[in-house]
């Protein structure tokens, strides 16, 4: 995988990014890695302190300027040198105030110096070609920045540190092992290597299995928990629907009379049961009708 990503991914070509929400904070952060972030640190960023220079895992104060020399602002500036980085690149890290216009000038003035706009996913996807994580890792990443729940944001905290992968990774070895038997019997059968007996693979894939079972067991939470469910309110008019909606969400989301049918456009709202997120809709009362509403 590894080997087949470094054929895409290039370290030699140095990519840049926004790494925070667009709108206007009290702190914006700008990412650049790759070859040239030395180079480019070197051109805009001046230190505060005399003889000042980025050292790794150390936050500079200072400014950056632009192609001119002109102050853009004052910034923060954190340098990771290869390979102890996020992406295993050289990595720069600038928090900037949280303007949009100035994160953007920031922006350009890497792209001056050669640096292009990341993908979306770019730096993660850097990271798993120089084997900082595998693609489990990577792909509970989006999960953790997309976590709804303190429980969602823990399994994926729990899976980032590679809680999964370690589990998968001795069965994947065991199954290399026996394909690599079976390889060998087959290949090199004129050199007198027997390939292995069935009862032997069989004994060998049964823990495998077993192994596999305990995984696939323990699919369907993941699922339920990444995912959520999905629960409608249905029932006849005026019996609680509503109330029992906003009972639920905490909130005076739907309109309550005696009036029947009072509620017509289905409503939506998200909660948390027990770290699970739940998507709960407030439906109509099931009756027939001649109001042509």
């Amino acid at each position: 995988m590894q080997e087949g990503l470094h054929k895409i991914v290039s370290s030699a070509e140095t990519i840049v990014a926004i790494s925070t929400p667009l709108g206007h904070s009290g702190v914006g952060v700008l990412r650049i890695s790759g070859s040239q972030v030395p180079a480019i640190a070197r051109r805009f960023f001046k230190p505060s302190r005399p003889g000042g220079q980025c050292v790794h895992r150390e936050a500079v104060v200072g400014r950056w300027l632009d192609s001119a020399g002109e102050q853009i602002d004052e910034v923060v500036a954190t340098f990771f040198q290869s390979p102890h980085s996020y992406t295993g690149e050289d990595v720069l890290e600038i928090s900037a105030h949280g303007n949009p216009m100035i994160l953007s000038r920031i922006l350009e003035t890497a792209r001056s110096s050669g640096a292009r706009i990341a993908a979306p996913g770019e730096f993660t996807l850097r990271a798993v070609a120089h084997g900082k994580m595998d693609l489990i890792q990577a792909e509970s990443v989006r999960e953790f920045i997309e976590a709804q729940t303190s429980q969602q944001a823990k399994t994926a905290l729990r899976q980032i540190g590679g809680s999964l992968s370690k589990r998968i990774r001795p069965v994947k070895d065991k199954l290399v092992g026996v394909i690599a038997h079976l390889e060998a019997g087959i290949d090199f059968a004129e050199d007198d290597v027997d390939v292995p007996a069935n009862i032997f693979i069989f004994d060998t894939l049964q823990p495998i299995r077993q192994e596999l079972n305990a995984l696939c067991d323990s699919f369907g939470y993941g699922k339920l928990l990444s995912q959520g469910l999905r629960l409608a309110i249905l029932g006849k008019p005026n019996v609680g629907k509503s109330s029992l909606f906003n009972r639920l969400v905490s909130a005076e989301r739907a309109i309550v009379t005696e009036i029947p049918g009072t509620t017509r456009d289905v409503l939506r709202e998200k909660i948390d049961i027990e770290g699970v997120p739940l998507s709960l809709a407030d439906t109509a009362g099931l009756r027939e009708t001649t109001d042509f509403v």
